[in-house]
């Protein structure tokens, strides 16, 4: 090889390091490079990204959907709330809201009463119940106290059903279709009595029509929440009885309204203000329930009557308080 050859031949060598210099220093060519590393990166990222708007979305939905199983349960709890206040409402009333709605005894053969679902009632709470009682009326025949409260109740909403147990009796019953009707009608009576011929002469008269009395009702109760109520009525008969002989310059009203018997706690309650000369001025539990539905003496009460001379010895009472004669 001659040197000019040799020459020849680095100059290649020169001009195609020059052209790889040349090559690798090109913008475009660059460029392009960095642009195909972004897209890679791109794509893993927008998959990246992908993933995490599907993760939101899910979890915005799982939000969407508690948020209205959580606006359901609200509308539920006000629904209960409303229903618990009416009944709180309608409790407080007593033993009887009712309607002065005057009605006579209707002669026509209706439909046979069927028989009372709650002759052996369950313990149903108070507030689950539907039904409620009427009575009052005079010694009637079950028919005529059946195809009154039917006529009387028939528009009322949720009614179901009237029914008198017996072939006499001096009480029926009405069943509503569902506890809110019920404590529906309680509140809306609340204050007001039930007027009908029928009711025994001894029932406070109605003013709008004096040939008609005033009925009671209240919720349908269970036998044993029947008896304690007789044992609390009868111990307050006793007390209203002894009262009467320390304090004969009060009305009989008077006194009537001083003892107060809780027919459902089984309790019966002096209160003690509306007596005269009387101090303290408190109310005091004079007899009160025990375990097994008896009655029993209030602690400090027997020692109070002593202090006002009454002639009453509790424990006297508590054999015939506990079995009281029906009356």
């Amino acid at each position: 090889m001659s040197g000019d050859d040799i020459s020849m031949g680095g100059a290649n060598k020169r001009i195609h390091s020059e052209s790889g210099e040349a090559a690798s220093s090109d913008p475009f060519a660059i460029l392009m490079t960095k642009l195909n590393s972004m897209d890679d990166k791109s794509d893993t990222r927008h998959i990246e990204l992908t993933g995490k708007v599907r993760v939101i979305e899910q979890n915005v939905a799982q939000l969407q959907s508690t948020t209205a199983a959580s606006q359901v349960s609200i509308r539920q709890l006000q629904a209960s709330q409303a229903a618990v206040t009416g009944r709180l409402d309608a409790l407080e009333a007593g033993s009887g809201a009712a309607s002065v709605a005057s009605g006579s005894s209707t002669t026509a053969s209706l439909a046979t009463p069927t028989s009372n679902p709650y002759s052996t009632t369950p313990k149903i709470p108070v507030g689950k119940r539907t039904t409620i009682c009427v009575g009052g009326f005079q010694y009637s025949e079950s028919d005529d106290i059946h195809n009154f409260l039917k006529e009387l109740f028939a528009t009322e909403p949720g009614y179901k059903r009237a029914f008198a147990i017996g072939g006499y009796t001096t009480r029926g019953k009405v069943e509503f279709n569902t506890s809110d009707h019920m404590w529906a009608y309680l509140v809306k009576m609340k204050g007001k009595k039930i007027s009908s011929s029928l009711a025994h002469p001894d029932r406070p008269r109605d003013p709008e029509d004096q040939l008609a009395g005033l009925l009671w009702h209240n919720v349908d109760k269970t036998n044993d929440e029947l008896a304690l109520g007789r044992k609390s009525n009868y111990a307050k008969s006793l007390l209203v009885t002894a009262l009467q002989t320390v304090y004969d310059q009060l009305v009989p009203e008077v006194l009537d309204k001083a003892v107060d018997a809780n027919k459902d706690a089984g309790s019966v309650v002096l209160l003690r203000r509306l007596l005269p000369g009387v101090t303290p001025t408190t109310p005091i539990k004079i007899y009160t329930r025990k375990p097994g539905d008896t009655i029993a003496a209030a602690a400090g009460a027997q020692e109070w009557l002593d202090s006002i001379q009454a002639p009453i010895q509790l424990e006297n009472t508590l054999a015939e308080v506990n079995d009281p004669p029906r009356q």
